[in-house]
C-alpha cells in the first residue's frame, strides 16, 4: 500500500472548509459525465453533428479520464497531491470554458478529451487529500458527504442540463452546460491554496509512461472503429483496428508484467488479477458502468429527437430512475451485511426485470410520457444494488496492502466502461434507426444490450459467495 506523508492535523473548521473544496471538484467531474446527455439533440442540430461525432463528445471525455486516472494518482504521489489538484482544477475550468465556446464538432471533441485529461489529474487527489486532512474517526463522515454529493451530481445533471437548455440563457443554447463549471472551478481553485495542505508519498514511485501509451493505444484501436465504423460503412481499416487491438492488449499485459518484475510501479497491478473474485468483480463493475452511461445516451435521443421532448421534460424522465438509484444506494448499507455478495445477484435480477417491464410498456406506447418512464425506476434500483457495494467488495478482496492498486483498477473500470458502452450501444441503436422508428430502435436496443449485460453479470457473479468464503 502506498505510504502517505501525513501533514500536521488541521483545525476542525479548516478541515471542513477544505472538504467543501474537495466536494466542489468531485461534483464537477461527475456532473460533466451526466449533464451532456440532455444536450445531445441540441449539439446535433447546432453543430451539424453526425452520430459518430456525438458519441465522441461523450466517450472522448470518459475515455481520456479512464485511461489516465491511475497515472494522475501516481503523479500526485510523486509531485504533490495539492499541486496536482490545483493543476487539475485550473485545467478543468479552462477546458470547460473551451467546450462552451467551441465553434464546431472537432474543437468540441478535442476540448472534451482535454477536459477528461484534467479530470484525471484532479479527481484522484480528492480521496488522497481527504485521508491526510481528516483523522480516521472523521473520514467515514467525510466520505459519506462526498458520496452523497456524487449521487446528487448524477441525479441533478439531467435536470440542470434541461433547465439551462430550456432557459436558453442569452441565446447560448447548449453552451451553458459547460460554462456552469467555470464559477465552481474558480471558487475551488482560489480557495484550495489556503485550505489544503501538501502531501506526498514517502515511497519512491515512477510513472509508467509506456504503459499509459500502450493502454491508450489498445483502447483507441477498440473504441475508434466502433464509433466511426458504421458511419463510414465499415471500411477495411476499421476491421483491421478491431483485430489489432488484441495483440496490442497482449503487448500491454506483457509489458506490465515485465515492468512489475524489473522496475515496479506498473500502470496495472496484474498480481491482483490472479485473484478470481477480484477479476470477476472488476468485470462486473466495468459492465455496470457500460450499462448506465450507454443507456442514458440512447434514452436522451429517443425522447428528444424521436418524440420531441423538451430538454427539461427529458431531464424529468430521468428522475424516477435517478431517485430509485439513490434509494437503492442508501438501502445497501442495511442489505449488504445481511446478503453479502448475494446482493449483486438480487440487483442484477431486479435490473433485468426493470428492462423487460420498460420494454413492454414502451413497445405498447405510441408516444412516451413521463408516466411510461416510471418502470425505469426498477432498473435504477437494481443498478444501485450492484454498483454501490461492488467497490467495497473489490477493496476487501484486494486487502490493505493492495488497496491503492485496487482503487486505481476501480477508477479505470468506472471510466473505460462508459466509453466502450457508448461505442457498442451506438453501433446497435444507429444501425436499427436506419430501418426502424425511434421507438422500435430504442426498445430493441435496450432489450438486447441491457439484458445481454445482465446475463454476463449473472454468469460472472455465480459462485462469488463460495469463492469469497474460501479466501476468508
Amino acid at each position: 500500500m502506498t505510504t502517505v506523508e501525513v501533514p500536521q492535523q488541521m483545525a476542525a473548521r479548516t478541515r471542513w472548509l477544505a472538504l467543501v473544496v474537495l466536494v466542489l471538484a468531485a461534483f464537477m467531474t461527475t456532473l460533466d459525465d451526466f449533464i451532456v446527455f440532455v444536450a445531445e439533440p441540441a449539439l446535433q442540430r447546432e453543430l451539424h453533428m453526425d452520430a459518430a461525432g456525438l458519441q465522441w463528445v461523450i466517450a472522448g471525455y470518459v475515455l481520456a479520464y479512464g485511461v489516465l486516472v491511475v497515472t494522475g494518482g501516481r503523479l500526485g504521489d510523486i509531485y504533490g497531491r495539492k499541486r496536482l489538484f490545483l493543476y487539475g482544477v485550473w485545467g478543468f475550468t479552462l477546458t470547460s470554458f473551451l467546450c462552451g465556446i467551441a465553434p464546431d464538432t472537432l474543437v468540441l471533441i478535442i476540448a472534451r478529451i482535454l477536459e477528461g485529461i484534467t479530470a484525471a489529474l484532479m479527481f484522484p487527489q480528492v480521496f488522497s487529500l481527504l485521508k491526510v486532512t481528516f483523522p480516521e474517526k472523521e473520514q467515514g463522515i467525510a466520505l459519506g458527504i462526498i458520496g452523497a454529493v456524487l449521487g446528487a451530481a448524477a441525479i441533478g445533471g439531467q435536470l440542470l442540463g434541461g433547465l439551462l437548455l430550456g432557459a436558453n440563457i442569452g441565446g447560448l443554447g447548449w453552451r451553458p452546460i459547460f460554462f456552469v463549471n467555470v464559477p465552481i472551478g474558480l471558487l475551488a481553485a482560489l480557495a484550495a491554496p489556503f485550505l489544503l495542505r501538501e502531501s506526498r508519498s514517502t515511497t519512491a514511485t515512477r510513472v509508467d509512461g509506456p504503459g499509459v501509451l500502450l493502454a491508450t493505444g489498445t483502447l483507441f484501436l477498440l473504441a475508434f472503429p466502433l464509433v466511426e465504423g458504421r458511419e463510414m460503412g465499415w471500411p477495411w481499416w476499421t476491421l483491421l483496428c478491431l483485430v489489432a487491438c488484441l495483440p496490442a492488449g497482449w503487448l500491454f499485459l506483457r509489458y506490465e508484467q515485465r515492468r512489475t518484475q524489473m522496475l515496479g510501479s506498473p500502470l496495472l497491478d496484474l498480481s491482483l488479477f490472479r485473484n478470481t473474485v477480484f477479476t470477476r468483480s472488476i468485470l462486473i463493475l466495468l459492465l455496470e458502468t457500460a450499462l448506465g452511461s450507454a443507456f442514458f445516451f440512447i434514452l436522451a435521443l429517443y425522447l428528444q429527437s424521436g418524440h420531441h421532448f423538451s430538454p427539461f421534460e427529458a431531464g424529468l424522465a430521468f428522475t424516477p430512475m435517478a431517485i430509485a438509484y439513490t434509494v437503492g444506494s442508501l438501502a445497501t448499507s442495511r442489505l449488504t451485511p445481511k446478503l453479502g455478495t448475494r446482493i449483486l445477484h438480487l440487483g442484477i435480477l431486479i435490473a433485468a426485470l426493470g428492462t423487460v417491464v420498460t420494454f413492454v410498456v414502451v413497445s405498447m406506447t405510441t408516444k412516451p410520457t413521463l408516466l411510461t418512464m416510471l418502470p425505469l425506476a426498477i432498473l435504477g434500483f437494481g443498478n444501485a444494488l450492484v454498483a454501490t457495494p461492488l467497490p467495497g467488495f473489490i477493496l476487501t478482496v484486494a486487502g490493505d496492502d493492495a488497496a491503492g492498486a485496487a482503487s486505481g483498477s476501480i477508477s479505470t473500470a468506472q471510466q473505460v466502461g462508459p466509453a466502450l458502452g457508448i461505442a457498442v450501444i451506438g453501433v446497435i441503436f444507429f444501425s436499427l434507426l436506419g430501418e426502424q422508428h425511434y421507438t422500435t430502435a430504442f426498445s430493441i436496443t435496450m432489450l438486447c444490450y441491457i439484458l445481454g449485460i445482465c446475463m454476463l453479470q449473472i454468469a460472472l457473479a455465480l459462485g462469488l459467495p463460495r469463492l469469497l468464503h474460501e479466501q476468508a
